[in-house]
């Protein structure tokens, strides 16, 4: 028995000092993590030995990608997830390294299992009919049976948190959107396995669950996690059945995954912390950039260009995430929004009178308006979930997301009055066209067989409906914070192509994709750092960018609470 909370004191160690490690679980008796080492496109599977530090490749890169790791209660398998052939599948290899074997095909969590191993379960989506399902099947992928179904936001609000079987094995813990009407938050359910009822267990409002894992000993869960107030993933404790939560950790940084040895002492989890500063390139020559900010954290919440050429940007400096305004030189930065919640994703207006934004000040995350010297501050939507403001050409409409249902396209007035859905499929608003006003959109494809519900970009007409033009562009994994992920788009000034981001071996750079359909080009050449951001000028000659470093280790965490 412990005199206190578990982790209510602990230790941090480091456990990898590459910066590359992507996923990580530790062992049943602790004695080993295995982790994913690379970016995605070389990705490998690693067995470390924690005492000797020794380390030994079990499963090689084969450019698909790997993610959502768990290992077997006996500790003689790894599970863990990977494409195949356009295909999402888990696969299990032997601990020190072997053939692998698939145990299930279409899958989108990690797989937790029963406490005695013969059982596993996961989350499956199923966006033909916007619902999600959370499954049970053996241990060998046999005998698939749907315990409880969902609309997909309720599981997929943002992102789907991993599933935990508890140490009972009567229930499974789940991260599921909360149940208050137009809730915007997401909080931890169980669900019975005998009876399929659900039950929520705790009641924290956190705008991302990212993992989940029980304590061995049933008397709580380990957590990471968003909080509202920030958008930092943090490791948090909750004890059950009370639903008390308590942060484990309070810093900058950001913790994917959270696994725990049986005995409840040690647990594991992958640590990422990095830099962003804006940057000026002239004509977008990566020779002749600039730095222009310093600040840590600056663009990553989005870059807006005025027409007279100031630059709107996110920045942590204040303590939260604000907006300010600042010279094209850095000069003059001066603060837009304050205590008011996050305020993120500016878009200044054709004629520059106004500043779009998405803020939570008043709880759900909602589009704002305010005038470009930050005053008359104006909310203008009211739904669950609203972001990614983007001004039409005329600058009476703004373009958003909003997840009402359906994550898709809305617009509404600048007044503020009835927003209007323009999609009727699954998709988000990226950018529009200064010349004809089309939009550029992400969205779950349904018309390819070989795989359904892919993302692909598609550009649309002013008022919406179905793509008119479909492009594939890579997947963008350069970011410091979990949240808002997909591809960075921007129009050229020309109204003729889109531009997009290609990461590549840790650098990004920038390309761009004529409507047309004719090859595209790359129109940066950085030879290190990721961009997480960036704006083209309204004449097109400078390019300010979002740019910065990233590193991800695995840490263990040794609880070093008295027992007694």
């Amino acid at each position: 028995n412990r005199s206190a909370a578990p982790f209510s004191k602990f230790t941090l160690t480091r456990l990898t000092t590459h910066g590359k490690a992507a996923s990580a679980v530790i062992s049943p008796d602790g004695k080993y993590v295995v982790h994913v080492l690379g970016p995605v496109e070389q990705q490998s599977l690693w067995l470390r030995h924690i005492a000797t530090g020794s380390d030994k490749e079990i499963v090689p890169s084969n450019g698909s990608g790997i993610s959502s790791l768990s290992f077997s209660p006996d500790g003689n398998h790894i599970c863990f997830v990977r494409s195949e052939s356009r295909e999402v599948v888990l696969d299990e290899v032997p601990v020190l390294g072997g053939p692998t074997k698939i145990l299930i095909r279409d899958i989108d969590t990690a797989a937790t299992f029963s406490p005695d191993g013969k059982k596993l379960a996961f989350v499956r989506g199923d966006p033909s009919r916007a619902e999600a399902s959370l499954i049970i099947a053996n241990a060998d992928g046999t005998e698939e049976r749907k315990l409880v179904t969902h609309h997909a936001d309720d599981f997929f609000f943002v992102t789907a948190g991993t599933p935990a079987w508890s140490p009972d094995g009567d229930k499974i813990a789940i991260s599921l959107r909360g149940s208050g009407t137009g809730a915007a938050y997401r909080n931890v359910t169980a669900v019975q396995v005998s009876d399929r009822t659900e039950k929520e267990i705790t009641f924290e409002k956190w705008n991302i669950i990212d993992s989940i894992c029980w304590l061995p000993d049933g008397s709580g869960l380990l957590i990471t996690a968003i909080e509202p107030e920030r958008r930092n993933t943090q490791v948090w404790y909750a004890s059950y059945p009370h639903g008390a939560v308590r942060r484990l950790t309070n810093d900058l940084n950001n913790y994917q995954d959270i696994s725990v040895t049986a005995d409840g002492r040690s647990a594991v989890t992958v640590l990422s912390e990095g830099t962003s500063d804006i940057w000026i390139a002239p004509e977008g020559e990566a020779s002749s950039a600039s730095q222009i900010t310093s600040n840590r954290f600056d663009g990553l919440s989005g870059i807006a260009w005025t027409p007279d050429g100031k630059i709107v940007h996110g920045s942590n400096v204040s303590g939260t995430r604000d907006l300010w305004i600042m010279n094209a030189d850095g000069s003059e930065d001066r603060q837009l929004t304050s205590n008011a919640g996050l305020n993120l994703s500016p878009s200044v207006s054709p004629d520059g009178r106004y500043i779009a934004f998405m803020s939570n000040r008043a709880g759900p995350m909602n589009m704002w308006r305010m005038d470009l010297d930050g005053s008359n501050q104006k909310q203008l939507t009211p739904g669950s979930h609203d972001f990614f403001p983007r001004w039409t050409i005329d600058n009476q409409v703004i373009f958003f997301s909003g997840a009402e249902g359906q994550t898709s396209v809305w617009k509404v007035p600048i007044s503020g009055e009835n927003p209007v859905r323009l999609t009727n499929y699954t998709s988000i608003a990226l950018a529009v066209s200064p010349t004809d006003g089309k939009i550029a959109i992400g969205f779950s494809d349904f018309s390819d067989k070989a795989k359904p519900g892919r993302q692909r970009t598609g550009v649309i007409a002013p008022d919406g409906g179905a793509p008119i033009r479909v492009f594939d562009f890579p997947e963008f994994f350069g970011t410091l914070s979990n949240g808002y992920y997909g591809q960075r788009i921007a129009w050229t000034v020309d109204g003729k192509a889109l531009t997009y981001l290609d990461t590549k071996d840790g650098v990004s750079n920038i390309w761009s994709q004529p409507i047309d359909g004719s090859p595209k080009r790359q129109l940066t050449n950085f030879k290190s750092d990721l961009i997480f951001n960036y704006a083209w000028s309204r004449d097109g000659k400078k390019l300010a960018l979002a740019r910065g470093s990233k590193t991800s280790d695995v840490v263990l965490i040794r609880d070093s609470t008295e027992q007694r």
